[in-house]
This record gives C-alpha cells, structure tokens and sequence, in this order.
C-alpha cells in the first residue's frame, strides 16, 4: 500500500496602505506592460491635484457665502436703523402738531415691532429646534 500524495497549500496576504501600490507591485505592473507604472503614478498626481482644486474651490465658496452672509445682516441692520429713525421722526412730529394719541400709538405699535424682530431674529431656525412630539410620547416608546 502506498501513502496518500499530501497536499500542502500556502496563502499569502498583503495589505498596502496608502493612495499608490507597493514598490513592488509598481515592478509588477511595469513587468507585465511597460509603462504601466508611470501611469499609475502619474493618475495619482492628476487626481491629487484635482482634489487639492476642488478643495481651494468649496473653500472660496465657502468664505463668499460668509461673507454675503455678513454683508446681508448689515444691510438689514441699516435698514432697520433708518426705519427706527423715521417712526421716531413721526413720533415726535406727531408729538408736536398735538396729535398725542396717533404719537402713542404709533410710538407703541412700532418699537413693539422692532422688539419683536430683535427677538424673533435671535431664535434659532425652526429646523434647529426640538419640538415634542404630539402625542407625548417620544418615537422610541411608540415602537
């Protein structure tokens, strides 16, 4: 009787980490098709300057719409500035021709609307809030 051929088997693993293969398998690559590895590193570099581009883009943007964010908020400040200071103008006109109670009136209807707007503006937007749910009970408990 003769003994069973035995079977040896061998698994090799690697791991690269990093944007390029290996050095060695760059070899590899240019062994079986000359060449190869230059445009593979060459790819790398075009699509690390493409993303290093689009990044400098998303930044510009970025600090744009910061800065027409600010540039908004200011105008709307002066706006609201001037607006103050013609209800005050009013007030005091009407003050004087001795119209006391349309100077009240308006004095009171219109500081209490840019109070209200002071306030209303400084809340959170209504995405950003938490509301309860309706029925009081959270959706963990509904399930």
């Amino acid at each position: 009787m003769q003994p069973e051929p035995s079977v040896r088997q061998q698994i090799i693993s690697q791991s690269i980490e990093g944007p390029l293969p290996a050095p060695s398998l760059l070899q590899d690559y240019e062994r079986v098709h000359p060449g190869l590895a230059t445009i593979i590193v060459e790819s790398f570099q075009k699509e690390t300057a493409h993303r290093h581009d689009m990044e400098q883009k998303a930044m510009s943007i970025e600090a744009s719409v910061a800065g027409a964010f600010v540039e908004e908020r200011k105008r709307g400040q002066h706006y609201g500035l001037f607006i103050a200071m013609m209800l005050v103008a009013g007030v005091i006109t009407l003050g004087v021709i001795g119209q006391g109670w349309a100077a009240t009136v308006l004095g009171g209807v219109g500081f209490a609307s840019i109070v209200g707007a002071f306030v209303v503006g400084r809340r959170p937007p209504e995405a950003q809030r938490s509301a309860p749910p309706a029925s009081g009970k959270s959706n963990k408990e509904k399930q």
